[in-house]
């Protein structure tokens, strides 16, 4: 898998499962040839900032906010605290 980072946006080939607009950060989850993945993209260039996820259990499946945090949950069952600014994650939960 390559990384996305720095990529524009438009000219990556994906298909979107899903978009959020949280604090100035597109959070896109993406279906990719081969893995499904979080990206995080700037509002103003539209270039990924950061990216998570890969294929089989790392694989991304939803995201949401809870206590001024963003979460994203993998096909493994984990829910990732996340950094939405950078990527990070902060804390990881097994949820099964």
């Amino acid at each position: 898998m390559k990384s996305l980072i720095g990529k524009e946006y438009n000219e990556i080939e994906k298909t979107i499962q899903w978009e959020l607009f949280y604090e100035n950060i597109f959070l896109v989850i993406v279906e990719l040839e081969d893995s499904r993945k979080l990206l995080g993209i700037g509002n103003k260039d539209l270039k990924v900032k950061w990216e998570i996820g890969g294929n089989g259990n790392d694989a991304i499946m939803n995201i949401w906010i809870k206590n001024g945090y963003v979460y994203a949950g993998t096909w493994g069952c984990w829910a990732l605290r996340l950094d939405y600014k950078t990527g990070k994650i902060l804390d990881k939960k097994f949820t099964k």
